[in-house]
């Protein structure tokens, strides 16, 4: 692989995994907003919801 080529890659790998981590940032802001009126009437801790993301991503 020619130095070109490398540099190419990194520039878009890095672009690509940001873009990844924003996208599923996004998404779960999102589903946080639509799912805090059932934690808040169950009256659920960080840690549940903490758990409910962790185990359902």
């Amino acid at each position: 692989m020619k130095l070109l080529d490398k540099y190419i890659i990194v520039k878009f790998l890095t672009a690509f995994f940001f873009t990844v981590v924003m996208l599923v940032s996004v998404i779960c802001v999102i589903d946080y907003t639509e799912k805090n009126d059932d934690f808040i009437h169950h009256n659920l801790t960080f840690g549940h919801v903490f758990t409910h993301y962790y185990v359902y991503l």
